[in-house]
């Protein structure tokens, strides 16, 4: 290896250090951070370097394999940067159409839609929480958002209390309980709360009871079959009432 190799290898190496800081940056941005035009600035002058550097290597094959990972690393680091604009625009966009009086739990459903497809599942999960609490006692819309949290929450390895209980989410006893939250909870702003207060808990308490079979069992016998039991009997003198 020539003088010219190694020099080109240790620049290699110090504009490694550079993609890592400025990937680490750009992996840090969330929905509600600024835009800053300097990551694009950085990402063009590191593939300037680059490129002068590939002059310098030759037919070293680690230089080469070496550059075309940074590369590609710089490749991904852009397209991040463009997603997080589109992000960004996007919920400026659905923040102004609040502000001025549009039907907010539409929008934050759409904008739960977008985060999800994005797959910034916190602010997804914080929109569809809001339309749940806005939702009127007839609208299919906060019903449609609750589905959507539990989707994206059993996505992450998060369960609910029910479902950790009873096994399955198609388990008759969690069937009762969703259709009671679909018919009843949601028809008052209490039960709407209580709705996403329990989506916000539920999650730890279903792992620690997956943890703990006698526990799971004096929860299942104990306190949720009652409620069960309550909840099937609201339905049917609910459907009896019709």
């Amino acid at each position: 290896m020539n003088e010219n190799s190694k020099d080109a290898i240790a620049l290699l190496e110090e504009i490694e250090g550079k993609i890592n800081k400025l990937y680490g940056d750009v992996v840090a941005l969330t929905p509600d951070s600024e835009y800053n035009a300097k990551y694009d600035v950085d990402n063009k002058e590191l593939q300037k370097e680059l490129d002068n550097i590939e002059k310098k290597i030759g037919d070293l094959q680690d230089g080469m394999a070496l550059l075309n990972y940074l590369r590609g690393r710089l490749v991904a680091i852009k397209q991040s940067i463009a997603s997080n604009r589109s992000m960004l625009k996007c919920a400026e966009h659905y923040k102004k159409a609040i502000e001025f009086g549009y039907n907010e739990a539409l929008v934050r459903y759409n904008w739960g839609l977008h985060d999800k497809a994005w797959d910034s599942r916190e602010s997804a999960i914080t929109n569809f929480e809001r339309v749940v609490e806005l939702s009127r006692a007839d609208s299919e819309l906060g019903k449609k958002a609750a589905k959507e949290i539990e989707s994206i929450k059993a996505k992450k390895g998060g369960c609910f209390i029910a479902t950790a209980v009873y096994g399955s989410e198609n388990a008759l006893e969690v069937v009762v309980l969703r259709s009671f939250r679909d018919n009843v909870l949601f028809s008052s702003k209490i039960g709407r709360y209580f709705v996403s207060l329990y989506y916000a808990v539920s999650p730890p308490f279903a792992r620690l009871l997956n943890q703990n079979f006698i526990l799971k069992k004096l929860v299942r016998k104990c306190i949720l079959q009652p409620i069960v039991n309550f909840c099937n009997l609201k339905l049917q003198k609910n459907q009896s009432e019709k």
